[in-house]
């Protein structure tokens, strides 16, 4: 029975060897679930960094939406002010020839 370290029993080289095997499966299964934990949090901050960018996006809609429904609003009250400037109701004869009644009767 020949082992690397001849020096050493075997009971005591196999129980160290098991001792270190087992050591080394603890720290792998360890680092890989710290790694599934480090994938998963960058899973969750992409989720939420994704939320925000719509919760941001949604909130610019809506304020561009705000202005634009308030420039329909003060375009269509322009108009209409504009439309009860220029309106005027047509009289059935023109004021001069009121005037030319006037003065027919006063002088003539």
């Amino acid at each position: 029975d020949t082992t690397a370290f001849p020096e050493i029993p075997t009971s005591i080289f196999d129980s160290t060897y098991r001792r270190d095997a087992v050591w080394k499966q603890r720290e792998l299964r360890l680092r890989k679930a710290y790694v599934e934990h480090l994938e998963n949090l960058t899973v969750k901050k992409d989720d939420e960094k994704e939320a925000l960018q719509e919760r941001i996006l949604q909130q610019v809609t809506g304020v561009y939406r705000l202005a634009e429904d308030e420039a329909i609003e003060r375009l269509a009250a322009h108009t209409e002010d504009l439309q009860k400037r220029s309106f005027r109701p047509k009289q059935a004869q023109p004021a001069c020839m009121l005037e030319k009644e006037a003065v027919l009767q006063c002088y003539g």
